[in-house]
């Protein structure tokens, strides 16, 4: 459990059935980053997400970055994961 906010995630990707760890409330993702989530849970490409928010592609990225970082996700399939089963995003 070394990760920026000490989420366990030892149990993320096992074959166990996993228990709601954390709440949405105890990961501060802010609102564009939790929106570029959802929008690549729906399997949308960075350039895609960036036309529906009328932001860059940079931005997407960053914002992707971000919450990878606070999520301890290793890729967006892992962050897009977390985020699903913590119900972070719908």
């Amino acid at each position: 459990m070394n990760n920026y906010y000490n989420i366990d995630t030892s149990n993320f990707g096992s074959n166990n059935s996993i228990k709601e760890i954390i709440k949405s409330s105890d990961i501060p993702l802010s609102y564009r980053e939790r929106k570029v989530l959802e929008y690549a849970a729906r399997g949308l490409d960075n350039p895609a997400i960036a036309q529906k928010l009328y932001i860059s592609r940079h931005t997407v990225k960053a914002h992707l970055a971000a919450a990878f970082r606070k999520l301890s996700a290793i890729n967006r399939t892992n962050a897009v994961y977390i985020a699903l089963k913590n119900k972070i995003i719908d």
